[in-house]
């Protein structure tokens, strides 16, 4: 006879008698503090977000009548956000946010956001718990460690926690507040000690760091006379001092090899470090080929969760002054990440000084062909055959040539990184030999604008704009042929000179393409350009694709190119293709062109608003509507292989206006009375008395709009809701 273990469970049935935060779990839902999923889940490894987590604290220790009335009593009718400017008034959490904010529990981020949707890590809970409970507590300049001193002291720090930096799930959450109301000082419990080791402790959110730290700083030394481990100045003798660096190639010496090993970091103070021939540390450099006076490539981290990181200073705390490193005499590269894999490149002014194009065909050439060629370089990050890599708080501006270089990616993630003024392409993902990319390329509140510009030294401001007649090229983005899921988030394409975001190659078996919340204007070719399964929702498109036209900065642009189209979409097998809540304005031939179908293809297009403009192509003629493979006079009977199946949209002034709309029971035929259309200056958010307000279905609409404003149940038509 074989016995049986018996494993019961707490109310919830994802928590089995075993799970490490069962007695707490059951004790914040038998005081009413949670009440877990309608499934009859809590979900214990699930992280939670800021706005989560306050309602939880919050509800934990102030009365429900208290909690009901604080908006009431600290706010004003006529208010759209509480206290933060993410946190929309009738949001569900902005109650909570209200008292938390009343009692100084929170105080939100530098730029006057809270971060309502951003998973929350230990170092903040900390702050907000000790703060929830009242407990008392001194400061000091590393602003979390006086928080998670005291839970250290009452024992309520899980073992579970990692690091300051480390997002708590929903289980370590109820532990803590179990442990804090009920007085359980008796299980083990980690200190601030415990969890300091090697941690960036600068005053901002804290990130664990693996490995060891190098650090460079202009009054460093060299790498005879510091070891480059302390964060400190060359004392002004001696060897092997304990201080920093003085530039970044004594740590990674051009045509050397780099001092940190994989999983080690380099962080890098403000101030100008000039890379390339002639910079400290280019001691193996030659005027003879200037353009290999490169840092060497970054060594792979040994895992994910330990990458190898080159940071500049004030990375973890939102990243005010980061450092500058400017290329010089012609140089290839600033970065380069080829063959690397698990690193992470945070919160540096990546550029030149000086404002030429590579073979520029007008009076901009950059020198290259007799020594000194000038302080320019030609590409700001090269990358290919490398994977899971993030780039976060990037400025790379101002190249010759292309901002980044870089193809046979695998999971990369980038996150508020600006690509501006590089005088052929932004992100050019067209590399030697094979380009595609695989896994997922994730982009968050990325701006890529102004490519195909020159950008002056040291005004920053373009020049000689040329596009593909002028021999240049001028995509924002643009790939070669590429396979992975592409998901660009709350990000900006604005007057690059071909297209903007364009993805056309993206037709390799498997890719996808999702753009959510993000915003195309003032491109000359199309705003947005995409190949296979794709979903745009909560975006706008302002097609006017003219925009260079008589500009003082234009050397030559192709005004809309590719005839202009605001958004363009390749279905070469057949797709599945999702258009939600977006607001689309053209100059060029159409709004919307979804062509080379060979197998059907399905455009379901519902909450949107088409409104067409002058054909700039066609004197006279309106944009129009759409486009589709159709049947040709060559052959007459083929079938339209693609079905545009559109309702509850606006459609106004396009061309043939009568025989296009309404397409669907639902569409509005009407001007749907943006706030602003006038030549290069759009605002097509909604003014009162629109036909496009509460006219949305429902069960489509995403959950906020373009800029983050939450939609009610009535969603509007469009990406902006009233």
């Amino acid at each position: 006879m074989i016995a049986l273990h018996s494993v019961t469970f707490a109310v919830f049935t994802d928590v089995p008698n075993d799970n490490a935060n069962y007695d707490a779990i059951n004790y914040v839902q038998d005081k009413g503090i949670v009440s877990g999923y309608p499934d009859g889940t809590y979900k214990p490894k699930n992280q939670i977000n800021r706005a989560e987590f306050t309602k939880i604290i919050i509800g934990a220790q102030f009365s429900e009548g208290e909690i009901n009335d604080c908006l009431y009593k600290n706010t004003k009718l006529d208010q759209d956000t509480a206290f933060f400017e993410d946190v929309p008034i009738n949001a569900w959490f902005a109650k909570y946010v209200c008292i938390a904010k009343i009692y100084n529990v929170v105080s939100g981020y530098p730029d006057g956001t809270f971060g309502p949707a951003n998973n929350i890590n230990f170092a903040e809970a900390a702050k907000i718990i000790v703060k929830a409970f009242n407990y008392q507590v001194g400061t000091d300049s590393i602003w979390y460690k006086p928080y998670v001193e005291k839970l250290g002291e009452k024992k309520a720090i899980p073992t579970t926690i990692e690091s300051f930096g480390y997002n708590i799930t929903r289980g370590e959450m109820a532990e803590m507040i179990w442990r804090l109301k009920a007085n359980i000082t008796n299980l083990d419990s980690y200190t601030y000690a415990d969890l300091a080791g090697s941690v960036s402790a600068s005053g901002g959110t804290p990130v664990k760091l693996s490995g060891l730290t190098y650090y460079v700083r202009t009054d460093g030394g060299d790498d005879t006379e510091c070891t480059g481990l302390s964060n400190a100045p060359y004392p002004g003798s001696g060897q092997g001092q304990a201080c920093a660096f003085d530039h970044p190639f004594r740590a990674f010496p051009p045509g050397g090899t780099p001092k940190l090993n994989g999983g080690d970091n380099l962080i890098i103070a403000s101030g100008s470090y000039q890379m390339g021939l002639n910079a400290p540390g280019a001691d193996m450099c030659s005027r003879d080929y200037p353009w290999d006076c490169t840092m060497p490539a970054v060594p792979s981290g040994p895992s994910t969760d330990k990458p190898t990181r080159i940071l500049g200073e004030g990375w973890d705390k939102g990243c005010a002054n980061p450092p500058e490193l400017w290329g010089t005499q012609r140089a290839t590269q600033i970065i380069n990440l080829a063959d690397s894999n698990n690193v992470e490149i945070a919160c540096l002014n990546i550029t030149d000084h000086e404002g030429c194009v590579e073979q520029h065909s007008g009076n901009i050439a950059c020198e290259r062909d007799v020594f000194p060629y000038g302080k320019w370089a030609v590409n700001g990050i090269y990358a290919e055959d490398s994977s899971d890599v993030m780039l976060k708080d990037l400025n790379v501006h101002g190249f010759a040539n292309t901002g980044i270089l870089a193809g046979r990616l695998h999971n990369w993630d980038i996150e508020n990184v600006r690509i501006a003024g590089n005088g052929w392409a932004g992100w050019n993902g067209d590399i030697d030999g094979d380009d595609s990319n695989t896994g997922t390329m994730h982009f968050q509140h990325w701006i890529v604008e102004w490519n195909g510009c020159g950008e002056t030294y040291p005004g920053l401001q373009p020049t000689g704009c040329w596009a593909q007649t002028a021999g240049g090229y001028g995509d924002g983005v643009g790939t070669g042929e590429t396979a992975g899921n592409w998901v660009i988030e709350d990000s900006k394409f604005y007057h690059n000179t071909s297209d903007g975001l364009d993805l056309l190659y993206t037709r390799l078996p498997g890719a996808t393409v999702t753009i959510r919340r993000s915003m195309a204007e003032g491109n000359a070719g199309n705003q947005f350009k995409t190949s296979g399964p794709t979903t745009i929702e909560d975006s706008v498109a302002v097609g006017n694709c003219a925009y260079f036209e008589g500009k003082p900065f234009t050397f030559n642009v192709d005004p809309c190119r590719a005839v202009g189209n605001a958004i363009s979409i390749s279905a070469e097998h057949g797709n599945l293709i999702t258009l939600t809540n977006n607001t689309i304005y053209s100059e060029g031939d159409c709004l919307v062109i979804v062509e080379s179908a060979q197998n059907p293809t399905n455009v379901v297009s519902r909450n949107n608003i088409f409104y067409g403009g002058a054909n700039f192509l066609q004197q006279g003629a309106q944009s129009c509507l759409i486009w589709s493979d159709h049947p040709t006079t060559e052959e007459p009977n083929s079938p339209n292989r693609i079905t545009f199946d559109n309702d509850y949209s606006v459609i106004y002034n396009v061309k043939e206006a009568d025989s296009v709309c309404p397409i669907g029971g639902h569409d509005k035929c009407a001007d749907p009375m943006f706030n602003k259309i006038a030549k290069d200056n759009f605002d097509l958010s909604l003014k009162s008395g629109s036909p496009a307000i509460d006219a949305g279905l429902a069960s489509v609409a995403p959950k906020t709009d373009v800029k983050g404003k939450a939609r009610d149940s009535k969603p509007d038509i469009g990406a902006y809701e009233y």
